[in-house]
């Protein structure tokens, strides 16, 4: 009798009407975002390694399978690691520059001062605005000729004669990544300061008790307290950065001389403009392979020190 109760409890009970109905509600809701998904990522991603390992032309089509060649070829052309360079450094640089301007201006927009949500409001304009006025606006005032900034540097006695801000590979490289981190710091700001916001106040009070200055409640209680934020922060603005083709190419086109050719124009002039696909296929397949590490090195950055901090 035992025996034949226990089995009883034990077995599982089989859903409801409702719930069933609940069930399948809720499978209905999901299914649509995952078609598109499947749809608008998934599918184009393995049809992009398939389309690298095949021989595909513009100008000849499928031509044949060509394995691991498309691979092979650009581990042996210097231009890809060329490329490859510039993007680690413009990705790097920017994030950096950007992380180290939204702390600052963060921090400003967490004191309390007359018009202070209009300050939050007009910090955010550089984020709202598309990657194609930026290009045009900047390069309209780096101008040489009629630029507000070269007239700006001459009429202060900065400079003796305008400056070419796109002319020297590493001149343009460097206005590139100002342009890209003047665009990318409001996103970051915005979001440390409603991490700031979270963080106790009573925590800075003990601190100031103690006698701690500023730096020393930076140090130790700020940025540990933001280093989750951070840590996503990096993740995010790093797959952006190193995939964002719109600035460089709109604003250097990938020059002078390839110095400002990171991947994704290189993808795109080697897929458009060479007419050889594969290859191009091969060279966003990397790039993914490239964020995959990345992404899985700060995923553990951020597990080790969740273990320290237990």
């Amino acid at each position: 009798m035992k025996t034949q109760s226990a089995t009883i409890l034990s077995r599982p009970r089989a859903p409801s009407r409702r719930e069933t109905r609940e069930r399948w509600l809720g499978i209905g809701l999901v299914a649509p975002s995952v078609l598109l998904i499947v749809l608008l990522i998934l599918y184009p991603f393995i049809y992009n390694i398939w389309m690298s390992l095949q021989n595909v032309s513009l100008t000849q089509g499928t031509t044949g399978w060509a394995g691991l060649n498309n691979y092979l070829y650009l581990f042996q052309w210097d231009e890809f690691w060329h490329g490859l360079f510039i993007d680690i450094v413009w990705a790097a640089a920017s994030i950096a520059g950007q992380l180290i301007c939204a702390l600052v201006i963060s921090h400003l927009l967490n004191a309390s001062f007359t018009g202070q949500n209009l300050a939050r409001a007009l910090v955010i304009l550089p984020w709202t605005v598309s990657a194609v006025v930026i290009a045009f606006i900047w390069r309209w005032m780096l101008n040489d000729l009629f630029g507000i900034v070269n007239l700006a540097l001459l009429s202060l006695g900065v400079v003796h004669k305008p400056v070419l801000f796109f002319v020297t590979p590493t001149g343009a490289l460097a206005t590139v990544i100002g342009i890209n981190i003047w665009r990318g710091m409001p996103f970051m700001a915005l979001t440390l300061l409603g991490g700031l916001q979270s963080i106790p106040h009573e925590l800075y009070e003990a601190a100031q008790t103690d006698g701690a200055n500023f730096w020393q409640e930076f140090w130790h209680i700020t940025l540990p307290s933001l280093n989750r934020i951070i840590a996503i922060l990096i993740v995010l603005r790093g797959i952006w950065v190193f995939n964002w083709f719109d600035l460089m190419w709109l604003t250097t086109g990938g020059g002078p001389d390839n110095s400002t050719a990171i991947l994704p124009i290189l993808a795109y002039v080697t897929g458009f403009m060479s007419y050889r696909m594969s290859r191009s296929a091969a060279i966003g397949v990397m790039m993914a392979l490239v964020l995959l590490v990345f992404v899985i090195m700060m995923s553990r950055l951020m597990l080790r020190e969740d273990e320290s901090s237990a």
